[in-house]
């Protein structure tokens, strides 16, 4: 006859089997989210609140360029701990803001790109004074950004009070010796001021058949590497006020699928434009042989 399995070795073998559980939906998750983020870029926005746990909702909102599939623009809540992924088309800039909510304030913004970004054109801008985060998507990427808010501690009557919030009866004071030192006004700290960006390319529009220019103009630029057919020919840096560069080139092929990938300075939005042209080369005339009888 079998020996009864004890109450305490039962309780053991619940717990394990409940963590088999937990692991198996983790990991079905984990795949699930492998899966999604090889299909599309992505943006993740996450909520924390200090102290953890509370019941207060917090409202955000994403603007940038329309999509193909629609509008990117949304806005949606989020309480501690919760999470809102956002699929939108890659080689864009988005814009997280979140709104003010009355005794709470943004303490930090940290942001994560899986893979990491290693071009310094596509890093973060995050700006904790104006509640924003700017996010660059690139092909095959997913970012990740979370907001924490502290909540603002309760104010507290001045010490000596009466209870019930009546202020007590001060005694006048007697006169000052001498007068007190004015006081330098405090100065406001304004937040980062981020410029928009733009640029735009010239290329022939008609068949050429020499030499040719592209010209990209714009301002607030860095540099402009030119690139044909997928291989990168020049790159231009910016001189000081500079708005206009050009490059001249042979043509390389039949048609020539131009990309000019241009970087702005610092404080722009977006930081990176891409621009594209073609260029076609004018067909070859055929000389015809002459026969003399």
């Amino acid at each position: 006859m079998a020996e009864p399995i004890s109450t305490s070795r039962t309780t053991q073998i619940r717990r394990v089997a409940r963590l088999l559980m937990t692991t198996a939906a983790a990991l079905a998750a984990l795949a699930a989210v492998a899966s999604s983020a090889q299909a599309v870029a992505t943006i993740t926005i996450t909520e924390q609140t200090q102290p953890a746990g509370d019941p207060a909702a917090f409202t955000f909102h994403l603007t940038g360029p329309a999509c193909p599939k629609g509008p990117s623009d949304r806005t949606f809540e989020l309480h501690d701990g919760q999470s809102q992924a956002i699929p939108l088309c890659k080689g864009q800039a988005f814009r997280v803001a979140q709104e003010a909510k009355a005794g709470w304030r943004l303490v930090d913004i940290s942001c994560v790109a899986t893979p990491p970004d290693l071009d310094p054109d596509d890093r973060f801008i995050i700006d904790i004074p104006g509640a924003t985060a700017t996010i660059e998507l690139s092909p095959d990427e997913q970012k990740a950004c979370t907001f924490v808010n502290a909540k603002a501690p309760p104010s507290t009557p001045p010490a000596g009070s009466p209870p019930g919030g009546s202020a007590p009866i001060a005694a006048p004071s007697p006169p000052a010796a001498s007068a007190p030192r004015p006081t330098a006004p405090a100065q406001a700290i304004l937040p980062e001021q981020v410029t928009r960006a733009s640029a735009a390319l010239q290329a022939p529009t008609r068949c050429v058949s020499r030499r040719y220019t592209l010209t990209v103009r714009g301002g607030r630029v860095r540099t402009v590497t030119f690139s044909v057919n997928g291989r990168r020919v020049a790159t231009v840096r910016a001189r000081r006020g500079q708005r206009r560069f050009s490059v001249r080139l042979g043509p390389r092929a039949a048609v020539d699928h131009i990309v000019a990938r241009v970087s702005f300075r610092e404080n722009t939005s977006p930081r990176t434009r891409t621009l594209r042209a073609t260029v076609r080369r004018c067909a070859t005339a055929q000389v015809r042989p002459q026969f003399t009888g």
